[in-house]
């Protein structure tokens, strides 16, 4: 196969040198692999030592196996002392053969293709058509090279299956059930609606929830999907039993408009943040754990597993918070973000611009770096625990959408409507910002 892939591509496997290294290692002529070494430049100075080193140690070891005392001892003092090294070579052969991968390694790549290079390309090929798949929406995790890949626009839910009319104002947000048998929207009608998703894929309502006096910005699923969370513009945030509709429990704390809630993985404690600049750590029953004093809050979300809470703000910023230490860390960013989203593993981050763009952020450990921003992008290394990842819609984007969502995906299949309408089938759910103006996203 190398060789018709050398005579097809023009490309030579290796330099002509290489193989003459290789059949002087395997003759034991240790004077011409010295020599070929320093022809073919191995690189740096250590790496001349190493292999001089190696190449020595073989040759000593096969004096000794000879019974060649007189060189083994030349080769010892002489040759291999003065270098202070110590390495454990194999004998005979088999040495021989370690020896010659050994100094392979080591060989320029314009000298000699590295091992499995040819699987890295094709990998980096099939890698290389993901990224460049406009409609990319398959768990297929291999295809064929033998054609460009490309998915299918169809596999994109791009029609609407069902209008459901039952608010009576704007719906500012919808989400999903985790276990995705119930859909909940809050409206500025001061309602929630619980919805039920039949077999065949149509909803119906379950509940409507009433209790708050104002609109209703936010609801969350408990991670067991059997409570549920809802806040607005009263302040207040209700607790309800999702499979009768009963109201568990008024939190009255905020002193403005609540826009955001999110539980722990434990299902006994949420986090709550609002327009009066404060977050607060709760439990079920009611009791305060913790407080932060922070900007007005626009979003948040659990990652790393329950152990932190991700928040962004009126500030521009994007914060951190690890929930066991407190410790507080902040990633500046030039255009704000409007309402963030955490994968079901909390290790992924989608955070909505205000410039119509989405970014994927990755969770990352070990030190930091700053960040670089640039055209209302952040582009960083490692910041905070949170590593930049790509834009997904925008000019910016390896991938671009000629629409770029103006809300936050929050559950597959769901689009926001107005004046009391949800449209079911196709987009994204979101959340709008109870203090903005205009219809209801």
């Amino acid at each position: 196969i190398a060789k018709n892939l050398e005579e097809e591509s023009g490309v030579p496997y290796e330099d002509e040198n290489v193989g003459a290294l290789s059949a002087a290692v395997l003759a034991g002529d240790w004077k011409k692999v010295q020599a070929l070494l320093e022809r073919l430049q191995v690189g740096n100075e250590e790496n001349m030592v190493t292999a001089k080193f190696s190449i020595l140690t073989q040759k000593y070891l096969e004096a000794l196996e000879s019974s060649d005392t007189d060189l083994a001892v030349h080769t010892l003092q002489i040759e291999l002392a003065p270098l202070s090294i110590s390495v454990r070579m194999d004998k005979g052969l088999a040495g021989r053969q370690a020896l010659l991968l050994k100094l392979q390694q080591l060989l320029p790549t314009t000298v000699r293709l590295p091992e499995h290079r040819l699987q890295v390309l094709v990998e980096q090929a099939l890698q290389r058509q993901r990224d460049t798949c406009i409609h990319h929406n398959t768990n297929e995790h291999t295809f064929s090279l033998l054609r460009d890949h490309r998915c299918n626009r169809d596999r994109i839910p791009t029609k609407t299956v069902q209008v459901l009319e039952d608010h009576l104002d704007e719906v500012w947000h919808i989400q999903f059930s985790h276990n995705g048998k119930y859909l909940a929207s809050a409206s500025k009608d001061c309602t929630a609606v619980i919805w039920e998703v039949s077999p065949c894929g149509g909803l119906s309502v379950l509940h409507t929830l009433r209790g708050h006096t104002d609109s209703l910005a936010f609801v969350a699923w408990s991670p067991d999907d059997d409570k549920i969370l809802t806040c607005g513009n009263d302040c207040h945030i209700n607790l309800w039993e999702v499979s009768s509709g009963t109201c568990l429990r008024n939190y009255a704390k905020h002193t403005n408009h609540v826009t955001a809630c999110a539980w722990l993985p434990c299902g006994t404690r949420f986090v709550s943040g609002g327009h009066d600049k404060n977050m607060y750590l709760w439990d079920i029953e009611g009791n305060e754990l913790y407080h932060w004093a922070v900007a007005r809050i626009n979003d948040l979300a659990i990652t790393s597993g329950g152990r932190k809470l991700v928040s962004t703000c009126s500030e521009k910023k994007l914060r951190s918070y690890d929930l066991e230490t407190h410790q507080e860390n902040a990633i500046e960013v030039k255009t704000a973000i409007t309402s963030i989203s955490a994968s079901r593993d909390g290790h992924f981050l989608l955070a909505n611009l205000a410039s119509q763009q989405i970014q994927l952020w990755e969770e990352v450990k070990g030190p930091s770096s700053p960040p670089r921003l640039e055209d209302g992008c952040v582009e960083a290394e490692q910041i905070q625990g949170l590593r930049f990842v790509m834009v997904l819609t925008g000019a910016l984007g390896r991938s671009q959408n000629t629409q770029p969502s103006s809300c936050l995906a929050r559950s597959p299949g769901v689009d926001q409507g107005t004046s009391g309408e949800t449209a079911a089938g196709t987009g994204t759910g979101g959340k709008r910002n109870p203090a903005s103006s205009g219809p209801g996203s």
